[in-house]
């Protein structure tokens, strides 16, 4: 129905900022003046793709999808460097222990937070029968952790890493922005260029062998499970509508 849609996109959109900048007890966007730009612009985008099946063929063109990809990599990093910026600024004091787990991870949530969000929608859509973030988590989560966590350590915002394990200390934060910002912009277009590529295989592969976690074999284990589930309970429901016209 077009009200969970839209309210779908607006999660996807802006949900990771959103939920990451108030655990953090930071200004979230969506209630500043700049609600009038953001909302107005991700509600055009729904009506524009998924209102005009023409819209939908143009945008499944890689020609048009890359830059797309671009543009949205490019907004989610500088989503999750906003964040950790904010973020130790307000908590975080140059030479106290630093608190890498804390910003980290929210500074993930606030670059995967929507998707998060949507794989939980879809998982009570098919009756607790899909896979979500947490249990399979894809590139859109693994890339904003891959982002914040580089971030952090390069940057060195507590000013304790970069004493403690780097004799040359931090980079200059442009630099590391610059540098986080082209390499996974390349990755996401690169993975629309090319559908078969995938940049956490070979990470997915060394944990699978050494944690046993649900890489890209378990995700997709994961899914054609939960499509076994559905095709028997459509096969059971087929049965049972069969039997009670029998017995009519």
């Amino acid at each position: 129905p077009p009200p969970k849609a839209i309210l779908l996109v607006l999660a996807a959109s802006y949900g990771g900022g959103t939920l990451a900048f108030l655990l953090a007890d930071l200004p979230v966007a969506l209630a500043t003046a700049a609600a009038n730009v953001l909302v107005p612009t991700a509600l055009a985008a729904y009506l524009v793709i998924f209102g005009s099946r023409r819209a939908r063929e143009v945008y499944g063109n890689p020609v048009v999808r890359a830059p797309c990809a671009f543009l949205a990599s490019v907004a989610k990093t500088r989503t999750i460097f906003t964040f950790i910026d904010l973020f130790t600024q307000e908590y975080v004091t140059p030479g106290a222990p630093p608190a890498p787990v804390a910003t980290i991870l929210l500074g993930t949530l606030s670059g995967c937070g929507g998707g998060i969000i949507l794989s939980i929608s879809n998982l009570l859509d098919t009756n607790l029968a899909s896979p979500t973030e947490f249990s399979a988590p894809g590139w859109g989560a693994k890339s904003a952790f891959l982002t914040a966590a580089l971030y952090y350590l390069l940057v060195d915002p507590a000013a304790h890493v970069g004493a403690s394990f780097f004799s040359v200390g931090a980079l200059r934060k442009d630099d590391a922005r610059l540098a986080i910002l082209i390499g996974m912009a390349a990755l996401a277009v690169a993975m629309v260029v090319v559908p078969q590529f995938d940049p956490a295989m070979p990470a997915d592969a060394v944990a699978s062998a050494v944690w046993r976690l649900p890489g890209v074999a378990g995700r997709k284990a994961d899914e054609r499970e939960a499509r076994e589930r559905d095709a028997e309970k459509v096969k059971i429901g087929g049965e049972l509508t069969r039997g009670k016209g029998v017995a009519e």
